[in-house]
């Protein structure tokens, strides 16, 4: 219980008690998971769970989690800072910083739902068996049972114990003799399972990175690089990355600082696996010197597809307007609200509905007949 990691992981229905999401606690050395049942996923009512499991199983020194709303709360901050845990939180838009948890996640629901028998509803009726069942199952990591690492003794098997006969020690067990278990655990037992976790750990590495193409060294200060579109990507039209940018330096955990061509920082890390690289050669600053912001886009000109756009610069009269192609833009969103602001989107992707078929051989009914009939009877009056 030294590094925790924690996540939710839902079924999208409410459940007769009243719960609706599962709250998945992971402890990292031994694998072990605790499940709990939790009715929504408000600040207050996570904190209140963590404080009831850390008092349970003592408080961590590290715990991590994916950044959400519900554990970056200020609640929750003050109690870790409090009992003198570092809050540890991976990266915006990348899983694989909680990579353990969402596993335990996915395997618990696999679990869970493999029981239901239909009747999803009762899904908190199970978690407490599931998370027996993860934690007596022998894990890759160190391939023995989390309940024997976290508790130094093997899970009772489920048989009937009454005709057992109980076996009592020759002598008393002394508390001279139990320390000196617990000396052995710690000086022998658990340095061997941790020397296991790195064997398996290394073997993983080396997979992943000889099958991802992971980089062995990060990119050089100064390099041009381009990183993914994700919170700007509404459709399939938009570009695939955004740019450019360029590396200013390093987190501890190996995310990259960047900075655009004002040098002004980026809100956010970002990760190896969202950069792209373009130049690995220094940015000369003062050439970046030259780089003007968008205030706005006042009008086009030109036929598709050569635009030319009339642009006002931030921070200058209107005397310094001037007409730029679209390449000599590092963002697209400018022209992008240009166009939106002059209803050209309207204009281009509304087209008619498709007519209506028409069935030219429906063969009349009675009561067409009927009232064919009257019609012409009317129309041939006196």
């Amino acid at each position: 219980m030294d590094h925790v990691v924690f996540d939710l992981g839902s079924f999208d229905c409410t459940t007769p008690r009243g719960n609706n999401y599962l709250l998945v606690v992971l402890d990292l050395f031994s694998r072990f998971i605790i499940l709990r049942a939790i009715p929504d996923k408000t600040a207050v009512t996570v904190a209140k769970e963590l404080v009831s499991i850390f008092s349970l199983f003592g408080y961590p020194r590290f715990v991590g989690h994916d950044n959400g709303r519900e554990f970056n709360s200020v609640l929750l901050e003050t109690i870790l800072k409090h009992a003198g845990v570092e809050n540890r939180a991976s990266l915006l838009f990348t899983p694989q910083g909680n990579a353990c948890c969402e596993t335990a996640v996915k395997s618990a629901k696999i679990v869970i739902m493999k029981m239901l028998q239909g009747r999803k509803e009762d899904w908190d009726l199970y978690v407490n068996g599931t998370a027996l069942c993860l934690n007596i199952h022998r894990t890759r990591l160190h391939g023995i049972k989390p309940f024997t690492v976290m508790f130094h003794c093997e899970p009772n098997d489920c048989k009937d114990y009454s005709d057992l006969k109980p076996v009592f020690p020759e002598k008393d067990i002394s508390v001279e003799a139990f320390k000196k278990k617990l000396d052995m655990i710690n000086r022998i037992i658990v340095p061997a399972i941790h020397d296991q976790i790195l064997q398996t750990q290394k073997k993983d590495s080396t997979y992943i990175k000889k099958r991802h193409k992971i980089l062995e060294n990060p990119y050089p200060i100064g390099a041009t690089v381009m990183i993914k579109n994700i919170e700007n990507k509404k459709n399939k039209t938009d570009p695939n990355y955004e740019g450019p940018f360029y590396v200013h330096g390093y987190t501890r955990n190996g995310s990259y600082i960047l900075v655009d061509r004002t040098n002004t920082f980026l809100a956010c890390d970002v990760p190896t696996q969202q950069i792209k690289l373009i130049s690995e050669d220094n940015v000369d600053k003062e050439a970046n010197k030259a780089a003007y912001e968008v205030e706005a886009i006042l009008k086009h000109r030109g036929s598709t597809p050569n635009y030319e756009y009339l642009t006002r610069w931030k921070g200058y009269l209107t005397d310094y307007d001037t007409w730029e192609p679209a390449d000599m833009f590092d963002s697209i969103e400018p022209i992008k609200l240009y166009w939106a602001r002059l209803g050209a989107n309207d204009l281009t992707t509304t087209s008619k509905p498709p007519p209506k078929s028409v069935n030219t051989r429906r063969i009349p009914t009675r009561q067409d007949k009927s009232k064919n009939r009257r019609a012409r009877m009317q129309s041939s009056g006196p």
